[in-house]
C-alpha cells in the first residue's frame, strides 16, 4: 500500500508544480497588458478552475501530512484577494439616500436570433424602476434609433435620455436613461474601427433640496466576434467530441486579437475617467472577467458593487460560451452600496445587472 501511495505522490507532485505555475501566471495576469503578451489573459480566465484545483491538493497532501502542503496553501492564500471578485457572501443595507442603477447589454433587441425583444425590455425596465438605466447594443432595424429609443423612454419611468450611435451609417448604439436631468452627454471615441464605444452623461440629481452633478460612464468594450464555426468549435468540446485543433487556434487567435484591441480601450477609458475628478459611477460591458488587465485598470480607486454588496459565485453571461462576470457596476469615493442583484430572467446573453448606490455621503 505504501509503494502503491510512492508511486501516486511521484505523479501529483509535479502536477502540483505545475499547476502552482499556471495559478501564479494567471494571479499575475492582471498586471501584464495584452499589447505585450496576448496569451497570458488566457491564464486569467482559469483562475476559479485554478483556485479549486490547489483546494484538492492542499486536502490531498495535508491527508498526508506532507511538507508539500505548504505549496498549495501558499497559493491559496495568494489567490483569497482575487477569487473574492468572483465569489461574495454580503448582506443588504440602506439608506434614506440611495439611487439604483441598472445596466444591461440588450443583445440588438434580439436582432441576430429572429426576435424583437423591445417590449420585453420595456417590461424588465419598469419593473426594475431605476433611476439611471445605462444601456449598450441598442439597435433599430427598421427607422431612426433615436425614435425607437424616446419611444421605450416614454413607456418607462424614465423622464430623460442621452444617446450616442456608432455611426451615422448604422441605426446602432448605446443609451442613458434617467429620471434626473441630463446636464450634458458625449461620445468617448476608441479611435479604431470597431463595433464596441464608451459614452458619458453628466446628471443632476435632486434630493431633498440639493442638487449634485454624478457623471455616468456607459461602457462596451471590445468583443471576441466569434464566428458560426467558433460556436460550433465550443460546443463541440462540450459535448466531449473530437478535438478540432484548427477550430481551437481560430478561437485562440480571435480571442488574442481582442483582448490587444481591448487593452487600447482600457488605456483611452482611464485616461478620459481619471481627468474628471468629481463624482461618478461607471457600468457596462466590459467582456472580459476579473482576473483580468481590463477590471484591474478599470477599477483601481473604485467600489465594485458585487464586492461590497454581492452573494454567491455570480456570473452576467449567458450565452453557449463558459459563463463568466464581465457587466460591472463601479463607484468612485465617496459613494458605498447598499444592495446588488442580477437578473437573469431577461432577453439576450447578459444578465441585467442593478445596484443601489448610497448618496449620503454628497447630499448630506
Amino acid at each position: 500500500m505504501k509503494s502503491l501511495v510512492a508511486i501516486f505522490n511521484w505523479i501529483v507532485f509535479p502536477l502540483t508544480l505545475v499547476w502552482t505555475l499556471l495559478t501564479l501566471i494567471s494571479l499575475g495576469s492582471p498586471y501584464v497588458s495584452p499589447e505585450w503578451i496576448s496569451y497570458v489573459p488566457l491564464f486569467g480566465l482559469a483562475l476559479p478552475i485554478l483556485f479549486i484545483g490547489n483546494l484538492l491538493l492542499l486536502i490531498y497532501w495535508a491527508f498526508q501530512k506532507k511538507i508539500r502542503t505548504i505549496i498549495p496553501l501558499i497559493v491559496l492564500i495568494l489567490s483569497f484577494g482575487p477569487i473574492s471578485n468572483y465569489v461574495q457572501w454580503n448582506a443588504k443595507t440602506s439608506s434614506k439616500n440611495s439611487l439604483k442603477v441598472s445596466i444591461f447589454n440588450c443583445n440588438l433587441f434580439g436582432y441576430y436570433q429572429n426576435i424583437w425583444t423591445v417590449d420585453s425590455v420595456v417590461q424588465i425596465l419598469n419593473t426594475e424602476n431605476s433611476d439611471v438605466a445605462m444601456l449598450q447594443e441598442v439597435y433599430s432595424k427598421k427607422g431612426s434609433l433615436e425614435k425607437l429609443l424616446y419611444q421605450i423612454k416614454d413607456k418607462t419611468p424614465f423622464k430623460h435620455i442621452s444617446i450616442v450611435k456608432l455611426n451615422q451609417r448604422r441605426e446602432y448604439g448605446m443609451c442613458i436613461l434617467s429620471k434626473y436631468p441630463i446636464e450634458n452627454f458625449d461620445r468617448i471615441s476608441f479611435n479604431d474601427q470597431t463595433g464596441n464605444m464608451a459614452m458619458y452623461a453628466d446628471i443632476k440629481i435632486n434630493n431633498y433640496n440639493q442638487n449634485r452633478i454624478i457623471r455616468f460612464y456607459n461602457i462596451h468594450l471590445q468583443s471576441f466576434r466569434f464566428s458560426k464555426s467558433d460556436y460550433f468549435t465550443v460546443k463541440n468540446a462540450q459535448e466531449n467530441t473530437d478535438f478540432d485543433q484548427i477550430g481551437t487556434e481560430n478561437l485562440v487567435k480571435r480571442m488574442r486579437e481582442a483582448y490587444k484591441l481591448r487593452a487600447k480601450q482600457v488605456m483611452l477609458l482611464k485616461t478620459a475617467i481619471e481627468q474628471y475628478r468629481k463624482p461618478r459611477i461607471i457600468g457596462g460591458d466590459f467582456n472580459d472577467v476579473p482576473q483580468s488587465f481590463t477590471y484591474k485598470q478599470l477599477s483601481e480607486n473604485l467600489n465594485d458593487a458585487f464586492v461590497e454588496k454581492g452573494k454567491g459565485f455570480e456570473t452576467t453571461y449567458k450565452g453557449p460560451f463558459p459563463s463568466f462576470r464581465i457587466d460591472y457596476l463601479f463607484a468612485s469615493e465617496p459613494f458605498t452600496f447598499n444592495s446588488y442583484k442580477s437578473r437573469k430572467n431577461v432577453p439576450g446573453d447578459h444578465c441585467l445587472v442593478s445596484a443601489a448606490v448610497d448618496l449620503s455621503q454628497i447630499l448630506e
